[in-house]
């Protein structure tokens, strides 16, 4: 064989030895599957917070005791004073009152989040932050 032909293949061959040498022997990581959400059995216990706000003010703050399966609203009328109409919407909490002429009306959060389901359809979840708060709604 010729003698430049054996230093290209030498050569060669170093640089593959040096290039898989280079390559860490990790075992690829599996992609993190994400934690699904749990179903917590009907009827063990749980707790959420719930706050009563009039526009930017406070009026109260508690901890409401409730067994799964159990909705936001039949929870709160276990634990406050709730005024609803013929279809069901909540109109008044512990003695305040949305105001249709003033344009107040409850609207309510779980979790920073705005719901777009009644109180009486919503299911709550042990450790759900529930913020009720009458507020003038504007038109855009």
């Amino acid at each position: 064989m010729n003698i430049k032909l054996l230093k290209k293949l030498g050569l060669a061959l170093i640089c593959v030895i040096t290039l898989a040498s280079c390559q860490t022997n990790q075992t690829p990581v599996k992609e993190e599957t994400k934690k699904e959400e749990t179903a917590v059995p009907v009827g063990q216990e749980g707790r959420i917070e719930f706050i009563l706000m009039n526009g930017d003010e406070e009026v109260s703050r508690k901890e409401l005791d409730f067994k799964t399966g159990e909705k936001l609203g039949a929870v709160m009328e276990e634990n406050m004073e709730v005024v609803k109409d013929d279809s069901g919407f909540i109109t008044a909490i512990d003695g305040i009152s949305q105001n249709p002429e003033e344009n107040k009306w409850w609207t309510y959060t779980a979790n920073g989040e705005m719901v777009n389901v009644g109180a009486y359809d919503y299911d709550i979840k042990p450790g759900d932050r529930i913020v009720f708060t009458l507020s003038v709604y504007e038109a855009e």
